[in-house]
């Protein structure tokens, strides 16, 4: 017995396969009375680093257009610096710009918490952006040095606990020392092998 398969069945079949599956499941149709579909609003800044605008302010502009969530990701610290080699620490020139880290974490969260309260149907996440890299090239003289690699960031979204705020291994800050605490007996094992 020979089976010829036509388009037809390469191209229904799957099709039809899919929509009894999906009209048939009782889960798909619990899912869409769970869950509800929201917009919002990612990598935003307020006046507590290098935005524009306060929260509160953000809050009613998002009101205004529809907008449910706000995941605001002020800078956990915003500094560049360099050193001359080999005394990096000591011949250095350091900038350093508002953000979360330099104004205090426990203020950030706090104010985030407040306007989260007071804000009726607004949804906001906190969160930080931080830039985990740099690198210069050039000279130190004026106009032949460049910073490169700074406008890489990486979104750190739903930390809402100050210490672990103030432990992130991030460039010209602690150390992190919870984090190494944590990884250290395993990094020593494998140094041991």
């Amino acid at each position: 017995m020979k089976i010829v398969i036509t388009k037809f069945l390469i191209y229904a079949f799957p099709a039809l396969l899919f929509f009894s599956f999906s009209f048939c499941n009782p889960l798909l149709s619990l899912a869409s009375e769970v869950y509800e579909q929201l917009v919002g609003v990612i990598d935003i800044r307020t006046t507590y680093s290098d935005g524009d605008f306060t929260a509160g302010q953000l809050v009613e502009m998002a009101k205004s257009r529809g907008i449910d969530v706000l995941v605001i990701t002020d800078h956990d610290r915003m500094v560049l610096q360099y050193g001359l080699f080999p005394f990096r620490n000591i011949l250095r020139l350091r900038v350093e710009k508002p953000s979360v880290l330099k104004k205090g974490a426990k203020d950030y969260l706090a104010m985030l918490d407040k306007v989260n309260k007071q804000s009726k149907n607004i949804i906001i996440v906190p969160g930080l952006e931080s830039a985990p890299f740099y690198y210069w090239s050039g000279l130190p003289l004026p106009g032949k040095l460049t910073a490169h690699g700074w406008e890489k960031h990486l979104l750190v979204i739903g930390i809402e606990d100050i210490e672990k705020i103030e432990a992130l291994p991030i460039l010209h800050s602690n150390p992190g020392i919870g984090y190494i605490k944590h990884y250290l007996p395993f990094t020593l094992c494998i140094f041991s092998l």
